[in-house]
């Protein structure tokens, strides 16, 4: 250990305790400067929790409570109470074309709330929608498969597939019957 050392004047050197200190404040600052900096030059954007885990096609068409594709045809805001110059939702007025799942038919309203979760549409345009129902609202889910028809045609066509496969499948409303072993079998 040298004694001729005044503190903070030789960096690095053992037994310089304050060199360490003001070395390691230096280095804190730095390095936070430097997370600021990159955080800052990150790309931004607005990134939805996705928070049902699996959008596999099979798993959201299981999951949706329809499946349709329509086209947008009206949108209002919906006003946010706690802040008079924001919103905080959209309503879209879409018109059903094509059903694949559910009972959705005709005119229908989606809610979009006004999050990173919203899922935007343009008037005119036609989406494939994977329809939620909650608390008496229907949305379409932005993580999953929903989307505009002409940037999801595989979606589509699988989901064409999908349902054609379904319709041969199901028999909806059939009635359940006792066999004699008590089982319950399906009439056919």
């Amino acid at each position: 250990m040298r004694k001729n050392c005044t503190s903070g004047t030789v960096w690095g050197v053992p037994g310089n305790r304050h060199s360490y200190r003001r070395g390691f404040g230096e280095l804190l600052m730095r390095a936070s400067a430097l997370c600021i900096a990159l955080a800052l030059a990150a790309p931004h954007g607005a990134h939805a929790a996705c928070l049902l885990g699996d959008y596999s096609l099979n798993i959201e068409y299981a999951r949706a409570s329809a499946v349709v594709i329509a086209e947008a045809v009206a949108e209002r805001t919906v006003p946010d109470p706690e802040d008079p110059e924001g919103f905080a939702a959209t309503l879209y007025t879409a018109k059903i074309d094509e059903s694949f799942r559910g009972t959705l038919r005709g005119v229908i309203e989606l809610y979009s709330e006004n999050s990173s979760g919203r899922f935007p549409m343009d008037i005119g345009k036609k989406y494939i929608l994977f329809i939620y129902a909650h608390e008496g609202l229907l949305s379409a889910d932005n993580c999953g498969n929903s989307g505009p028809t002409d940037e999801r045609t595989s979606v589509v066509a699988a989901v064409r597939e999908m349902s054609k496969v379904n319709q041969r499948t199901q028999k909806p409303n059939q009635p359940v019957h006792a066999t004699p072993d008590g089982a319950r079998d399906r009439q056919r």
